[in-house]
């Protein structure tokens, strides 16, 4: 059974003295995963700073995918060249998909509530090629407004959830649609009991095939 890794998204990393985030050891989520036979294995821990406006950039997005793709392969390796479950949150996606571009081998990707980014568009495309299995969740409606804020400033005039990018010959690319959720509600209780009624943590512990309804 493959091993996951867990990517924070912006702020989800204070120093050492973070406590209570989903991607931690002890976590709620991390002991859901246990509990259902899924390996978990140590987080990528960057920066989780701010990025993507005119007066930050990218650096930190792209310095943080480098040491992201080394993370990766270090661990592939260790699973046997197959490559790993990447789950990331939030612009946890957007380091996630540099590292894919850049070359990273990943084995399924489920990237939550990840904001879809014009700026970003060729990244998602190169990224593709990289990752076997791509499921894509977001929440419709207000109740995630970070995901909306975190695509401003990327050139796009308007809103974009969804990934609209197809998969590639003998890859899967899925976008889970949800609705009334807000943008970390499916990494904390209750919220966690979406990962088993959706099938998405059977995938996991099984390395089976992505879900394929959007709904």
């Amino acid at each position: 059974m493959t091993g996951v890794v867990l990517v924070p998204g912006t702020h989800g990393w204070r120093g050492l003295s973070t406590r209570g985030q989903w991607w931690q050891e002890g976590s709620p989520f991390v002991a859901m995963l246990e509990a259902a036979g899924v390996r978990v294995l140590p987080p990528y821990v960057w920066s989780t700073d701010i990025a993507g406006t005119w007066w930050t950039g990218r650096r930190e997005w792209e310095a943080a995918a480098l040491g992201l793709v080394t993370h990766l392969a270090h661990h592939g390796q260790c699973e046997g060249g197959h490559g790993v479950h990447v789950i990331s949150h939030s612009h946890g996606g957007q380091v996630t998909a540099l590292a894919a571009s850049l070359g990273a081998d990943i084995r399924s990707w489920v990237s939550v509530a990840m904001p879809v980014r014009e700026d970003l568009m060729p990244t998602y495309y190169a990224a593709r090629r990289h990752v076997r299995d791509w499921l894509h969740v977001y929440s419709a409606g207000w109740r995630d407004r970070m995901q909306v804020w975190g695509g401003l400033f990327d050139g796009r005039l308007g809103v974009q959830r969804d990934l609209p990018i197809a998969p590639l010959p003998g890859h899967t690319l899925v976008n889970h649609r949800l609705t009334g959720v807000g943008h970390s509600d499916v990494l904390y209780a209750p919220g966690l009991r979406l990962w088993r009624e959706a099938g998405w943590i059977d995938y996991l512990a099984s390395d089976g095939p992505t879900p394929t309804t959007g709904d």
